[in-house]
């Protein structure tokens, strides 16, 4: 068995130090993903081909 600081159950052996939550930071807004699709109705689409007329 290591006696390494960093490996296995020396590394958990303390908590990490307590974050005020004054001190934390609200998250950024994103944009929205974009349209996978590309804007199309893909199951408009699949019935319009495989209508069977």
């Amino acid at each position: 068995m290591t006696t390494d600081p960093e490996s296995g159950r020396e590394r958990f052996n303390k908590l990490p130090e307590h974050v005020a939550l004054e001190d934390t930071v609200e998250g950024q807004p994103v944009n929205t993903p974009p349209d996978p699709d590309g804007g199309r109705d893909p199951e408009h689409e699949f019935f319009m081909r495989n209508i069977g007329l």
